[in-house]
């Protein structure tokens, strides 16, 4: 959570990038911040489990992972076409970008392990091992 100014400094800068589109450097931003809602998972945890099994269980797992791109993009995607607004669309692809941004960072930044295919039962991620 202490690198939420980084990240959101990322994800802003990604406009370079990307095309113009109206809600698109938003939902990036927002995006780029939103995996670290995690750590609230992990206070809420702590009550039940120690601090380190609660850290363990929920930190950088299912926030952090591939397939939670994907259904934030199915979602979005979905609600785009069912209530007929395009820019739900482009919120979505935001998101995306954001998350991803935010996962690539964490995986160059922070020396500790990311479970990138979360649920999936592999061994977390971690580049500098």
């Amino acid at each position: 959570m202490a690198q939420a100014g980084l990240h959101a400094a990322f994800g802003y800068q990604i406009q370079r990038i990307v095309p113009n589109e109206r809600y698109l450097c938003p939902a990036v931003m927002f995006g780029a911040i939103l995996p670290d809602i995690d750590i609230f998972l992990v206070a809420i945890g702590s009550i039940f489990y120690p601090i380190s099994v609660s850290e363990h269980i929920f930190h950088r797992s299912f926030s952090h992972s591939l397939f939670t791109i994907m259904i934030v993009y199915l979602v979005f995607a979905i609600a785009a076409e069912w209530k007929k607004k395009p820019a739900l669309k482009i919120i979505g692809k935001g998101l995306v970008l954001g998350i991803l941004s935010h996962i690539i960072l964490d995986t160059f930044f922070w020396f500790r392990e990311i479970q990138l295919l979360w649920p999936l039962p592999f061994q977390p991620f971690d580049i500098w091992k």
